[in-house]
């Protein structure tokens, strides 16, 4: 019984990540993109975090709020 309760609990939550798959590779990309800009330079770490958090919010913001 509790078996089934836990490998119902894994299915949804594998199902979860596969359904967002590539919203979390996109993410870990930027995350190694801004990883070696700080790895190169700290100032340009700073810049790339700028120019990154903007762009997500970009992405997340509907195109109806940005008239």
């Amino acid at each position: 019984m509790k078996l089934e309760k836990i490998t119902g609990a894994l299915k949804s939550v594998l199902m979860m990540i596969l359904s967002h798959l590539h919203t979390l590779l996109f993410l870990v990309g930027l995350v190694f993109l801004n990883v070696t800009a700080y790895k190169y330079s700290e100032p340009i770490g700073l810049l790339t975090t700028g120019v990154l958090l903007v762009v997500v919010a970009i992405l997340i913001n509907p195109k109806e709020e940005r008239k």
